[in-house]
C-alpha cells in the first residue's frame, strides 16, 4: 500500500512540475475569443477591421488593435517587440498594449502572458 502511496504521490509532483516547465498560452477574454472568431469566419470591408473593437493607427498608417494583457513575473517584452507589439502603460504585471491588427495570431500564441483582454468601445447606456 505505501508503494502505491508512493507513486501515486510522486506522479502527481512529476504534473505538477512538468506544468510549470511547459508554456502555457494565454487565457483570452470573451473579447478577444470573439475577435479571433471573426478572423476566422467573418468577412468584413477592411481585413482584420470588426466593429466594437478600439482600433489606432500610427504616422505610417499601420493599423493597431489595443489590448490589455496580464504577464508572468519577469516576462521579457522581446517576444512583443519581434511581432511590432507597442507596449504603453506597464503597472506591475498588467500592461496596455498596441498589437498590429495582422499579428493577432501570433500575438495570442506568446508565453508568459496569462490573460489578454482586447480593448472594447464603450459608451453610456442612456435610455
Amino acid at each position: 500500500m505505501k508503494t502505491i502511496n508512493t507513486i501515486i504521490l510522486s506522479l502527481c509532483i512529476c504534473l505538477l512540475q512538468a506544468q510549470n516547465i511547459m508554456p502555457a498560452k494565454p487565457r483570452l477574454s470573451a473579447g478577444a475569443m470573439q475577435y479571433l472568431w471573426k478572423l476566422d469566419h467573418k468577412a468584413s470591408e477592411r481585413p482584420y477591421v470588426f466593429p466594437g473593437y478600439v482600433y489606432r493607427n500610427d504616422a505610417q498608417n499601420n493599423l493597431y488593435v489595443s489590448a490589455l494583457i496580464k504577464v508572468e513575473q519577469g516576462f521579457n517584452e522581446t517576444a512583443l517587440n519581434d511581432l511590432g507589439v507597442r507596449i504603453n502603460t506597464k503597472a506591475g504585471n498588467i500592461w496596455t498594449a498596441q498589437v498590429p491588427v495582422e499579428r493577432v495570431r501570433d500575438f495570442v500564441q506568446v508565453s508568459g502572458i496569462r490573460f489578454i483582454e482586447m480593448d472594447e468601445a464603450s459608451a453610456p447606456l442612456l435610455d
